[in-house]
């Protein structure tokens, strides 16, 4: 089940949203259904509207907000400062939440980082 970003559940974590929307998945999808204007896509709140925000635990929406913050500090810091494999961390968890096989990761980045291994072997916290 999920919900959207125009209407978030109350215990939603914003930057646990900010690393979703900026996931290499909501590209593809902003992408996929979208308006394509020149060299941009026209998102509009038409489409955040229909956005699914999959359903995440606390720790898996702090896990995600903490991988955010780090990346936000770093760059304020240093703005050239590489943060690639943190995004991809980043990426690899969200395609865990929405409960994607390794193939269709494929589908969305055909040249991702991340091994079948490595996507099989990665577990995100569940728990509460």
């Amino acid at each position: 089940m999920s919900y959207n970003i125009i209407t978030p559940k109350a215990d939603v974590n914003l930057k646990f949203i900010l690393a979703i929307i900026n996931s290499r998945y909501a590209q593809k999808w902003f992408y996929s259904n979208a308006k394509h204007r020149g060299a941009g896509v026209d998102v509009g709140v038409d489409k955040l509207r229909t956005f699914p925000i999959p359903n995440a635990t606390s720790s898996q929406q702090n896990l995600l907000a903490e991988i955010v913050d780090v990346i936000i500090d770093k760059k304020n810091h240093h703005n050239d400062y590489d943060t690639s494999s943190m995004e991809n961390q980043i990426d690899n968890i969200v395609y865990h939440l929405y409960g994607l096989s390794y193939n269709e990761i494929l589908i969305i980045d055909p040249e991702t980082s991340i091994t079948k291994e490595e996507y099989d072997s990665y577990i995100i916290n569940n728990e509460e």
